[in-house]
């Protein structure tokens, strides 16, 4: 029978060399085509953020910062840079690759990779299924530019995880989902006390009392500045406290599945590999064993 084994929530791992290459590179070896790799995906990540911050100083401002998904594909993005930092620094290093325990960076990158790709995908799922629809309700996202920034923002930050889970090498280990929830705690703490201090989330004009037999929209510009009490309509903690508590628990419950989706592409990624060969070592036995071997 299987056991527990509490390493493996933590974010050590007896082979180093994992994770600073990529799947399809040999072993020891960090190519070319991936720093490039690597870099290309930092630099569209941060330029995306940039021009969507740009995009809505008018209408956000600082407010950009208050949205889980601003928050969310940030901290993605600031994974993409540190780990670009990763792959060059060993590609341009002199030295042999790091042996013993994951370097500190090493482990911070990894956390911050299992943490915020599972975050994304949450993200992704929760705004297609149960936020578009308000978006498009109101009217909220008007142009060509913005719509391709939200698709950015709500798709790509997805899509940029499933591509990079199958470059990689590094590997998913389904215990680490409790990373993402301790992201989702973050969140729930923070958009509970920005209400309470009366922080407001959408500031558009709209028409609530118009008579039956009106012709204007409720949405005309015309209409008063009204200021939604919330920052997402599925987190009022006013209105609807039982349903933002049920949305921050039932995340929390799928969190555990989100994370077995990207543990299934990593083994779809080293089946097709063949390097689906990794035992459950204990990880101060390998160090051992790796320190043995160098005598």
């Amino acid at each position: 029978m299987g056991r527990f084994d509490k390493e493996k929530f933590g974010l050590q791992h007896h082979d180093v060399d994992l994770f600073h290459r990529s799947e399809w590179d040999g072993q020891g070896v960090t190519s070319t085509w991936y720093v490039i790799y690597r870099v290309c995906l930092a630099l569209f990540m941060v330029t995306g953020i940039v021009l969507h911050f740009v995009s809505t100083l008018d209408t956000l401002g600082t407010k950009w910062f208050i949205y889980m998904t601003n928050q969310g594909i940030s901290f993605l993005t600031i994974h993409y840079v540190l780990y670009a930092g990763i792959v060059c620094g060993q590609k341009f290093s002199s030295g042999p690759t790091p042996i013993g325990p994951l370097p500190f960076i090493y482990s911070l990158s990894w956390g911050m990779q299992t943490s915020f790709t599972t975050v994304a995908l949450w993200i992704s799922i929760i705004y297609w299924t149960a936020l578009h629809p308000y978006v498009v309700e109101y009217n909220i996202i008007v142009g060509t530019w913005m719509n391709i920034l939200n698709v950015f923002l709500h798709g790509l930050n997805t899509v940029s995880c499933i591509v990079d889970m199958l470059i990689t090498a590094r590997p998913v280990r389904i215990h680490h989902f409790y990373l993402a929830c301790l992201f989702g705690i973050w969140y729930t703490f923070f958009s509970v006390i920005y209400w309470a201090a009366g922080g407001v989330g959408m500031c558009l004009p709209r028409c609530f009392n118009l008579r039956l037999d009106s012709t204007m929209d409720e949405l005309d510009p015309s209409c008063p500045i009204h200021c939604d009490k919330y920052i997402y309509p599925i987190l009022d903690w006013e209105d609807h406290p039982g349903m933002a508590a049920g949305v921050v628990i039932g995340g929390c419950v799928l969190m555990p599945l989100l994370q077995s989706a990207w543990w299934g592409i990593v083994w779809v990624r080293q089946t097709c590999s063949g390097t689906r060969k990794e035992k459950f070592y204990k990880v101060d036995e390998v160090q051992q064993e790796l320190h043995d071997s160098m005598l």
